[in-house]
């Protein structure tokens, strides 16, 4: 039995027929696939930390910092509320309010283990973008064929084939931009580690459809404010997604020209807007966050033609997507939905290319679209083309990340233990600590760290080489001694691969607070 099209004149053909049972198995496989992704990674570290009798940090991304941040965050959160920039000594006050950190460490002063107090977010993502992405391709294709579980697919899973290719690029900007820009636009790989954004591109795909009620709907009202209310999260969890709602929004509101619609768009682009200013006033006023809102590497030819040779072979297909004239409020959004990530990445704030997770949804829609014509095997094999040899090289990337020797995804018990030391004493300073345990210190001890995070330390480049010359025991007595004290730390670890001549660089009168193993904590006079 089959089961009929939607019938709406601005949806394209339903093409080849499937059975009901068919659509649903499908898409529950998508689904479980993208689940699957968020998970296996997650258990793989667990497993291996119980194995090697180690602790597992909580961190699973292909950058183990960034999770190693958020855990500050939580940290920080569990004592104040409000969290301040953990690594650097002079990061600003307590100042972030972040709903999912916030929530997070509550649970931590509840007495829930900080890595369980972040992790328990994966779930909740992986619900709320597989419903996201799920509801969209619902309201923009038509039922009762293949067009519906292969959109979700290239929605959810498309990892871009291109991705061996950019690894086999001569080391340079062109490659650096191209990996990162295909791990940004594999939807699903977000549930590695990048809850936030993982959520937040859920979200953004019910704010599309709500906003549809905005304009299209006697009761508008009501899909005004539920707008505003996804708007604002997903702004507040995810600034960069929030940029980009915010542009399609102003340039929906462009293309519509009539006065009452446009008034009534005010309603949701006021709540997208409030955690975007709030965000900018941090950038402006809080050291921390100026720190973190300074210039990358900016945007060059390179990130273009990176991104090009990224997202080409979603965006080919969607192209043919494009001839169909959009008519309905729907399809509007449907275009400028891509439209605006490629405002925000070209001329978007810093690490612009976080604006990139998510643009897969909307290209998956319209490349279905524009190949509703194909026979059901082609379409098969061209989803599977777009699916599956990207995922094979991201999860050997994945692999190889978490084969790197001290990676920031494992602690030692010792390591753990003197860090939970460090947290109690009461009296006040940072500590110095070699990478990647510097990493984990404001996680596990709630201290600042002199250098911990590429991005929210200052010179961060320069403060490395200075802590590897000291670890490494590079330096003379007298200049270790000097590079110590300009640190302003009070505390100072060293671990098992701390060379020996390091103790000269420590100050007279310098005691041993703690000592784990060879792992060893230092207080400063």
């Amino acid at each position: 039995m089959t089961i009929k099209a939607w019938a709406d004149p601005a949806i394209p053909g339903r093409g080849a027929p499937i059975t009901r049972r068919s659509q649903r198995g499908a898409m529950v496989a998508v689904a479980f696939g993208a689940a699957l992704w968020g998970v296996v990674p997650l258990l793989f570290l667990a497993a291996r930390a119980h194995r090697d009798g180690t602790v597992f940090t909580g961190a699973d991304g292909p950058f183990s910092a960034d999770q190693l941040q958020y855990l500050a965050w939580i940290r920080d959160a569990s004592r104040h509320v409000l969290a301040s920039d953990l690594f650097t000594f002079h990061g600003g006050g307590h100042v972030l309010l972040h709903p999912m950190f916030a929530l997070s460490g509550l649970l931590v002063r509840l007495g829930v283990p900080i890595q369980a107090a972040y992790l328990v977010w994966l779930p909740v993502a992986t619900a709320i973008l597989v419903v996201g992405a799920l509801g969209y391709v619902r309201r923009t294709l038509p039922s009762g064929s293949w067009q519906q579980p292969a959109a979700l697919a290239l929605a959810l899973l498309f990892a871009t084939p291109t991705l061996l290719v950019a690894s086999r690029l001569p080391a340079g900007a062109v490659r650096a931009y191209a990996q990162d820009a295909t791990g940004e636009l594999f939807t699903s790989g977000e549930l590695v580690g990048y809850f936030p954004a993982a959520i937040a591109i859920g979200l953004m795909a019910l704010y599309f459809l709500a906003l549809e009620g905005v304009t299209d709907s006697v009761r508008w009202k009501r899909a005004a404010f539920v707008a505003a209310a996804l708007g604002l999260l997903v702004a507040w969890l995810h600034p960069w997604q929030g940029a980009v709602v915010a542009v399609a929004t102003c340039a929906f509101a462009a293309w519509t020209r009539r006065r009452r619609p446009v008034v009534r768009l005010a309603i949701p682009l006021a709540g997208t807007a409030a955690p975007l200013v709030y965000f900018a006033v941090l950038a402006r006023l809080d050291a921390g966050w100026r720190i973190s809102a300074a210039p990358g590497r900016g945007l060059s030819a390179a990130a273009l033609a990176a991104v090009a040779l990224a997202i080409g072979p979603l965006a080919v297909p969607a192209c043919a997507g494009l001839r169909m004239r959009p008519v309905t409020t729907r399809d509007r959004l449907l275009w400028l939905w891509p439209a605006a990530t490629l405002v925000v990445y070209t001329v978007g704030p810093p690490y612009a290319g976080r604006a990139l997770p998510g643009v897969s949804i909307p290209l998956a829609v319209l490349a279905i679209r524009g190949c509703r014509r194909l026979a059901p095997t082609l379409a098969a094999l061209g989803v599977a083309v777009l699916v599956f040899p990207g995922m094979v090289s991201g999860a050997n990337s994945l692999r190889t990340a978490y084969r790197r020797p001290a990676a920031g995804y494992e602690l030692t018990t010792a390591q753990q233990h003197l860090l939970h030391r460090l947290g109690a004493i009461p009296a006040e300073g940072g500590a110095l600590a070699p990478p990647p345990l510097a990493g984990a210190v404001p996680a596990f001890s709630g201290r600042a760290v002199w250098a911990g995070h590429l991005t929210w330390t200052p010179a961060f480049y320069r403060r490395e080489r200075v802590v590897q010359a000291l670890y490494g025991g590079t330096l003379s007595p007298a200049a270790g001694q000097r590079a110590v004290r300009s640190t302003g730390a009070r505390f100072v670890v060293s671990d098992c691969s701390t060379a020996a001549r390091f103790r000269d660089y420590l100050p007279a009168r310098t005691e041993v607070a703690a000592r784990e193993g060879c792992v060893t904590l230092y207080r400063l006079p």
